[in-house]
């Protein structure tokens, strides 16, 4: 992710941050898979972002589950 940042720095306006284990795209609150969330952040800050970032995580059966894994994920990003 970070160089693909950097590569289309300028063109980003939105970014949708999920993250997975690098083989589906399973949607998981960022930090709970492969991503490196340092380095990714780091390239969006680096490059001047100042886009929306849309934390998006697959939905559990339990509403109030799935509220939480969003705020906590937004928090730690």
């Amino acid at each position: 992710a970070p160089e693909a940042i950097e590569l289309l720095s300028g063109y980003v306006t939105i970014v949708h941050l999920h993250d997975n284990q690098g083989r589906e795209d399973s949607h998981r609150p960022p930090y709970a898979g492969s991503v490196d969330w340092p380095l990714t952040l780091m390239a969006l800050w680096k490059t001047g972002f100042a886009g929306a970032a849309v934390v998006e995580v697959t939905p559990d059966p339990d509403v109030a589950t799935s509220l939480a894994r969003a705020v906590g994920a937004r928090t730690r990003v």
